[in-house]
């Protein structure tokens, strides 16, 4: 109950006024999977989330409702996708929870038995829908090698990388 008054308080009294998310998406040679997390903001998340569901839901929080885990992984699937020459990767929703930050929450995806091809494309439009001014920021890395960094948003919501395999 306490985290559900500091987060609507906090909601109200800080409102951000810019609309961005991050992925970071890391290849594991070892094991041959993908390890994706998300960070977003909790609020515009419930907005989206509300768009197909009339009633508060209260995510992240002791009041959030027994459909939200659900609610949370259809939506990312249908805003994210990593699609290589021989089509769709099969990703798995593994979790989410709430980030360092009052406003902010983390959900964790993993995609295994993945031989990574030389290109890769990363759709990524989460909240685009929502805000015109949506931007998510995507991070691709192969084991801990340089990672590459990408900006997408309304506009340009996928793009095809060199993995260099």
């Amino acid at each position: 109950m306490l985290t559900t008054l500091i987060l609507t308080v906090l909601s109200l009294v800080l409102p951000h006024e810019f609309h961005v998310s991050r992925c970071e998406i890391t290849y594991r040679t070892e094991t041959q999977s993908l390890e994706i997390v998300q960070h977003m903001y909790v609020d515009d998340l419930e907005l989206a989330l509300k768009q197909d569901f009339d009633g508060p839901i209260h995510l992240c929080t002791e009041l959030e409702i027994d459909s939200a885990e659900v609610m949370v992984q259809k939506y990312v699937s249908q805003h994210f996708a990593l699609t290589t020459e021989s089509g769709q990767i099969d990703v798995t929703f593994l979790g989410k929870e709430v980030g360092d930050e009052p406003l902010g929450m983390w959900v964790y995806i993993e995609a295994t038995d993945v031989t990574l091809s030389p290109e890769l494309t990363i759709s990524y439009d989460l909240l685009c829908e929502i805000f015109d001014d949506q931007k998510n920021i995507v991070s691709f890395q192969i084991d801990n090698n340089k990672k590459q960094m990408f900006l997408l948003d309304h506009n340009t919501p996928k793009i095809k990388i060199e993995t260099g395999r």
